[in-house]
């Protein structure tokens, strides 16, 4: 009688008969009983690690095994260990024993084995990233377990990850110089070659020296320039060298320890050299590269800036003169705009540097832009470092640049008034010309000047009134109050006295102030800038001594409290101290 072959299975499924029994009764006697006497097969997931090769996902114990560095755990895993004939882990948890019946002899054996849901362990199986159990191993550092891997299957040595890294490269990535020397040794014992493993690269270009450069393993960089220094002259993908990687790093170490190598490559980004990267993090890096090769100092990068433009333009002295004394004619070197590191200092404001290259190269402060503007053109907003180049150079003030302008043309147009008339006077006394132009087409300074008062006037009368309000206001409400008689009752004090001094003369130059900024807007021209200079002056004292009226008035509040008495007065007198030297 035959049975449904589906209805047979579902049946076997239905009663939970782990030794197919019921199945085999109901199934037909055509032979195909003996399909599910084997264990059932699951499909593998075929990851692709080199082209023309398949690997298999990595069942989680091997993974927790390599990571662990546990040899026996992975040599039990693997089928690798002596007289290991079947594995007792949980990874192999799906044990089936078939009962088959033989109807014609009536005995039992067993025909199953212990099966994973991931398949059998092997040396090909591989993780999500496709790292193998040797990338895994090598990168924790585990030196027997890497060994081992080698000794078993060499081919791991050139596999490849998703990111066609190497276990070399994961290894220089973690700083494990022990298993760098390791896999070398390793890669030439066995036939692979140690150059097929060292000059593999990664998705983006990049060598084991590479890595170990940029993330600073000084071990690890000592042991590849041992065996294989020509790595140095290699680049990345985006045009890096290991020393330039070793340069952001700041890793002084490393840097030395290329250096050692005369034939490296000192290529970085945009054209730059390890040098335009140097000048910016580190001057004992800047020293390094200059006593190695000072033909550095000269290259361009793709704006054509020199690594002198760089470090002007980031205002490090030390770095400045160390590239003047090691290549003075960097001076010269001008970039696509025209511009020389001389413009680059006087546009970030940095008198010092400004100063050093003239110093270095008095001839500097000739040298033009594409604009035809000379650094006098570009600092001339900037008065007391104007004042200060003025008079430490013997730069042309009348010098014109493409569009016929001077700096004193330049500093007419700027937008403070203050500003403006400041400079304006710095360059002419150093004689700084207006260029040739129509008298009525210039500027009027007076009306400008006026405007500029009228507006001033208005915001300054309203703080010189207010002053005296408050000073007034002090002189009634005392420290220490009044007696019945009227009298204050701390008058013997001497800080009060000087309180009641102080108090007044504020009052008197506030109002003093406010009577001179009422002139100034109604006086003609001339006067208004007198009564205007004489205001300032009168609403500087009254604001001077208001405040260290206030200190001398908490230091009576607070009686016979010398310690706090001297701390307040103290303090006030080093934050006057502050202000001026600010």
């Amino acid at each position: 009688m035959s049975f449904n072959w589906d209805r047979a299975l579902q049946k076997a499924n239905d009663l939970e008969d782990d030794n197919l029994s019921a199945a085999l009764q109901l199934a037909d006697g055509d032979g195909r009983w003996e399909a599910l006497l084997r264990p059932p097969e699951i499909p593998q997931t075929e990851v692709p690690l080199n082209e023309g090769s398949q690997r298999h996902v990595m069942c989680p114990d091997l993974y927790r095994a390599a990571l662990s560095g546990s040899l026996s755990h992975v040599d039990q895993l693997l089928g690798l260990a002596d007289e290991i004939t079947h594995t007792n882990d949980e990874c192999h948890d799906v044990a089936i024993q078939f009962e088959d019946i033989f109807e014609s002899n009536g005995s039992h054996k067993q025909l199953g084995a212990r099966v994973h849901g991931y398949g059998s362990c092997t040396l090909q199986e591989v993780t999500a990233e496709k790292n193998t159990i040797l990338h895994i191993a090598a990168e924790q550092g585990h030196l027997e377990l890497v060994k081992h891997l080698i000794r078993n299957d060499s081919t791991l040595l050139t596999s490849q990850n998703s990111r066609q890294e190497t276990p070399l490269l994961l290894a220089a990535r973690a700083g494990n110089h022990h298993v760098i020397s390791l896999v070398v040794f390793l890669a030439q014992e066995s036939g692979v070659g140690a150059h097929e493993v060292l000059m593999k690269r990664s998705t983006d270009g990049d060598t084991v020296l590479h890595e170990a450069a940029r993330h600073g393993h000084e071990d690890v960089v000592q042991v590849l320039m041992t065996v294989a220094p020509a790595l140095s002259a290699e680049v990345n993908n985006a045009s890096m060298s290991p020393l330039c990687l070793a340069v952001f790093r700041k890793s002084i170490g490393v840097v030395k320890a290329l250096l050692e190598y005369s034939h490296l490559s000192a290529i970085g980004p945009n054209q730059q050299n390890a040098l335009h990267a140097a000048v910016l993090v580190s001057q004992e890096i800047t020293s390094m590269l200059l006593d190695w090769k000072s033909e550095l100092a000269y290259g361009k990068d793709a704006s054509g800036s020199t690594p002198l433009h760089y470090a002007a333009s980031n205002g490090d002295i030390t770095v400045v003169r160390n590239i003047l004394n090691k290549a003075p004619l960097t001076v010269y070197i001008r970039d696509q705009e025209g511009s020389s590191p001389l413009h680059a200092a006087a546009r970030m404001h940095h008198y010092s540097v400004i100063s050093s290259i003239i110093d270095h190269c008095p001839d500097s402060f000739e040298l033009r832009n594409n604009q035809g503007q000379n650094f006098l053109h570009i600092v001339a907003q900037h008065v007391e470092v104007l004042l200060h180049l003025l008079k430490a150079s013997k730069a042309d003030t009348t010098q014109m640049n493409n569009d016929g302008k001077t700096a004193l043309d330049n500093a007419i147009s700027l937008s403070s008034f203050s500003l403006m008339a400041s400079t304006t006077v710095t360059l002419s006394v150093y004689g700084a010309k207006f260029s040739p132009q129509r008298q009525d087409k210039l500027k009027n300074w007076k009306d400008e000047a006026t405007k500029w008062i009228d507006r001033t006037s208005t915001n300054l009368i309203i703080v010189s009134v207010l002053i005296a309000t408050i000073a007034f206001s002090a002189a009634f409400n005392v420290p220490g109050s009044y007696n019945g008689d009227g009298v204050a009752n701390l008058r013997k004090k001497i800080q009060y006295n000087i309180f009641v001094v102080l108090d007044t003369i504020a009052l008197s130059a506030s109002v003093s102030a406010t009577m001179l900024l009422v002139v100034a807007k109604a006086v003609s021209k001339w006067g208004s800038w007198i009564s205007f200079t004489y205001s300032l002056i009168f609403l500087w004292i009254s604001l001077f001594t208001m405040q260290l009226a206030f200190v001398l008035a908490v230091s009576v509040a607070l009686g016979e409290g010398q310690y706090a008495t001297k701390s307040i007065i103290g303090a006030f007198l080093a934050k006057i101290n502050w202000n001026s030297e600010v």
